[in-house]
């Protein structure tokens, strides 16, 4: 995670692995939105509590479901999350988040997790996220590639460079 601080906003960035991720931005200041508006992953509003950074997350849609156990439990319009960011020390974040949606939980619920800074090697940010490693469909589509190329020298296929391979090689350039 890389955390950033401005004026009036707050953004996370999330690493969620071989260099891809999101960022989420925090407003500080200003109200929800009316409760007609929903969004993906809610409407995050923060502000302040001595050294404890508060945000309050409402305002989801119930078109998306949040799984925190991936057991079918579901979770939607009503959650509510409070996440709670306090600076221990130097080098320690604790981060607490209570999930609360009175439609599906008897009561809130509370993870907190200790975090350690990394260093600047270990929290690097990777620019290029394609990763080839372990990908074991890109020898058959090298093959695949070297075929038509193939094809094409010898008369018997079409120009591979003039196909249009985002549609799945249909359609001409």
């Amino acid at each position: 995670r890389r955390i950033v601080q401005g004026e009036d906003a707050v953004a996370v960035g999330y690493d969620t692995g071989q260099g891809q991720g999101f960022q989420r931005i925090m407003n500080l200041s200003g109200n929800h939105p009316p409760n007609q508006i929903r969004l993906r992953h809610g409407d995050s509003r923060g502000h302040w509590e001595g050294q404890t950074l508060v945000i309050e997350t409402t305002n989801f849609s119930p078109k998306f479901t949040y799984r925190p156990v991936r057991q079918g439990v579901e979770s939607g319009a009503n959650r509510t999350l409070i996440e709670r960011y306090t600076r221990m020390d130097a080098e320690t974040l604790e981060y607490e988040v209570t999930i609360e949606d009175p439609t599906v939980w008897v009561a809130p619920w509370t993870i907190r997790q200790t975090l350690k800074r990394q260093s600047d090697q270990e929290n690097r940010i990777y620019y290029e996220p394609r990763c080839y490693d372990g990908n074991y469909g890109l020898p058959a589509m090298f093959i695949g590639a070297r075929m038509k190329e193939q094809a094409f020298a010898s008369g018997t296929g079409p120009d591979p460079f003039s196909q249009d391979s985002t549609t799945g090689g249909g359609g001409a350039r």
